[in-house]
C-alpha cells in the first residue's frame, strides 16, 4: 500500500518530472491545465484537444501574462545549456564576433604584405624554353 508521503511525491513527479518524450511534455501540459482551469485531467475540453493545441493554449496563456515570455526564456535557457555544455571552451556571441574581426584584420594584413611580393599574374616567354 502507498503511503500518504509516497503518494504525494508521486504526484509531484507527474508535474514537475522532466520532459524527455511528447508523452512527458502531454502528461506535464495536462497538469497545468489542469490546475490553470481547476479541473481533472477527464475534462472534456481537454480530451477533445491535440497535443499541438494543448502547446498553443498553453504558449498563449504564457505571453498573455508576460508578452517577453518566450523570447525572454529561450535566449537564457539556452545560454545556460551552452554554457554547460562548453565548459571551458565557451564564448559569448560578442567574443565570436571580436575574435573573427581579428582574423579578418589578420588576413587581410597578409595578403597586403605578400601582394606586393608577387605579381598579379605570371607570364610566360615560351621562346626562351629551349626545345629538345
Amino acid at each position: 500500500m502507498y503511503s500518504l508521503k509516497k503518494l504525494e511525491k508521486i504526484a509531484e513527479n507527474k508535474v514537475k518530472g522532466e520532459v524527455k518524450t511528447l508523452d512527458d511534455l502531454k502528461r506535464k501540459l495536462t497538469s497545468w491545465f489542469c490546475f490553470t482551469l481547476n479541473t481533472t485531467p477527464n475534462d472534456s475540453r481537454l480530451l477533445d484537444m491535440t497535443l499541438e493545441e494543448l502547446i498553443i493554449f498553453y504558449l498563449s496563456h504564457q505571453i498573455k501574462d508576460n508578452p517577453d515570455y518566450h523570447t525572454q526564456e529561450e535566449e537564457d535557457d539556452y545560454e545556460e545549456w551552452l554554457k554547460s555544455e562548453m565548459g571551458n571552451n565557451y564564448a559569448s556571441s560578442e567574443d565570436m564576433i571580436k575574435e573573427h574581426e581579428k582574423l579578418d584584420k589578420e588576413e587581410q594584413q597578409f595578403y597586403d604584405k605578400i601582394k606586393d611580393r608577387y605579381p598579379d599574374k605570371i607570364t610566360t616567354d615560351f621562346e626562351d624554353i629551349d626545345k629538345d
